[in-house]
């Protein structure tokens, strides 16, 4: 097996630029208005294959971490599950008093509270499902990411059983369990990348260019969510990524930085903006997407300016943890 790379590619920070402003412009669509059709399948295209974009950046990442098996874990759950559950507790009551507004409802009652945070795709917001699942994914690595990097046998084989686990029956949305089935083949890419020594060069042929017009393609001719579409798409925007490097732009390498954070808290901003310039002021729809994306991209970024602000003065550790910074 080639030695693991040591620091992380400027094409993956490009990558992980790309994603979540992906992320954002697909969670820029307001509800109950009428949006052309073209955007609406300029959407449906994005989710083939963004969060696959995240998961396989994810699996990439876990291998080049050096931490014992437990240590790992629990970085990863302070740097996750903190945030997860903090920050959805902290969004049930103002949800519950303005879900009028919203597209979904909050139930006023312990039970639903708890089901909430434990069946993540039903979180008071919806977006969080990918946080345990990710967790999920980091235990998994911290226990078998050694003998996928000392055995290629091994990591071999977990491709195969994680492609073949996307196949099998539906199981129970607890605990993330239909998520990690659908998406942990993704997850193991990425370890399989962050192994493969000559994947710079790999990345770097243009003909992954043609990735994005074959799953475009792909997509039109089946109207679904495919794994092959999502691997095409994946290697396009690598590929890009050794083409253009974001992080040359201070306001890229701020949003790379910030990535996790802007993925928590674009959606809260997103919604109140959609709230304020959808439901109240009734403005076009094309004009309400552009400001919930440049609210959802702004907004969380002005957050952490203030806390960085704030560490002035007070201490803001427990802040910073909370909001994933």
């Amino acid at each position: 097996m080639n030695t693991v790379q040591t620091s992380r590619k400027s094409w993956i920070s490009t990558a992980r630029v790309v994603g979540i402003l992906l992320v954002v412009l697909g969670h820029s669509y307001p509800f109950d208005v009428s949006i052309p059709i073209v955007l609406n399948q300029l959407r449906d295209f994005i989710y083939t294959f963004h969060m696959p974009l995240f998961i396989v950046i994810s699996g990439y990442l876990s291998v080049l971490s050096n931490r014992r098996a437990a240590e790992y874990i629990a970085v990863r759950a302070k740097k996750l599950l903190i945030p997860y559950f903090v920050l959805s507790l902290a969004a049930f009551v103002p949800k519950m008093l303005v879900q009028q507004y919203l597209n979904d409802s909050v139930e006023f009652s312990f039970q639903w509270l708890i089901r909430s945070e434990l069946v993540p795709r039903e979180n008071i917001w919806g977006h969080f499902w990918f946080i345990p699942m990710i967790f999920l994914f980091g235990v998994f690595s911290a226990f078998c990411g050694k003998q996928m990097k000392q055995h290629k046998w091994v990591l071999l084989l977990a491709l195969v059983a994680s492609y073949i686990l996307r196949w099998l029956p539906k199981t129970t949305a607890w605990f993330a369990l239909e998520d990690i089935r659908q998406n942990l083949f993704y997850y193991i890419l990425g370890i399989a990348i962050a192994l493969c020594g000559n994947f710079d060069v790999i990345v770097k042929n243009k003909l992954w260019l043609l990735g994005l017009p074959m799953a475009l393609a792909l997509f039109l001719f089946t109207g679904e969510r495919t794994t092959l579409g999502a691997v095409l798409m994946v290697g396009f925007v690598f590929c890009v990524g050794t083409m253009v490097d974001l992080q040359k732009n201070s306001f890229c390498r701020k949003i790379e930085r910030y990535s996790f954070t802007i993925f928590l808290l674009s959606w809260p901003a997103q919604a109140v903006g959609e709230v304020l310039l959808n439901k109240l002021l009734h403005l076009p729809a094309l004009v309400t997407m552009l400001c919930m994306f440049s609210v959802g991209v702004v907004a969380p970024l002005i957050c952490v300016r203030i806390v960085e602000w704030m560490e002035k003065w007070i201490p803001v550790r427990a802040i910073q943890v909370s909001l994933g910074m």
